[in-house]
């Protein structure tokens, strides 16, 4: 988490956000949140909520939830 501050593009912090997400890393989802990044920015056909939920991480998929993301979006794929 302490190598974020280094992220500075849009997309990079996006796919960190999803990594995060994948990894159930809570606090660096709460950094990057922290700093401003979209809880609902999309990334590789997805937001972050989409991937923890499709990964079966229940816990990030909370986490994401009670951070904002909304669990109404749907992705073009797969509906």
């Amino acid at each position: 988490a302490q190598h974020l501050e280094s992220v500075t593009d849009e997309e990079e912090r996006a796919m960190a956000l999803r990594a995060a997400a994948l990894c159930e890393r809570l606090p660096v989802i709460d950094q990057l949140l922290g700093d401003g990044l979209d809880v609902n920015r999309w990334v590789r056909s997805g937001i972050a909520l989409h991937w923890a939920a499709w990964e079966a991480k229940a816990d990030s998929a909370r986490h994401l939830v009670e951070r904002g993301a909304d669990f109404h979006l749907r992705d073009p794929k797969h509906q």
